[in-house]
């Protein structure tokens, strides 16, 4: 069974609740330490320069996806990530 992470819904109406996303979050991707190297990974993407004139440099986000795979995150978690 595939795992998925969803906002939390502010009691309030209209929105989501950040604080209880945040720890829905940390829960699903295993702990705080996990989610801290989420963002340090995130904060470490830096997109490199073009090859050429024509080619597009790669985006921060594609470098964040292929460094965190690499650190050992499913797609699953490394999309919750960015939905955050």
């Amino acid at each position: 069974m595939k795992r998925k992470f969803k906002p939390v819904p502010s009691p309030f109406g209209g929105g989501v609740d950040e604080k209880a996303t945040h720890e829905a979050f940390v829960a699903f991707v295993g702990g705080i330490g996990r989610a801290d190297r989420l963002q340090k990974i995130w904060n470490n993407s830096h997109p490199g320069i073009r090859v050429s004139a024509f080619a597009k440099p790669e985006a921060k986000s594609d470098v964040f996806r292929r460094k965190a795979r690499k650190d050992g995150f499913t797609d699953t978690e490394i999309d919750a990530f960015l939905s955050l």
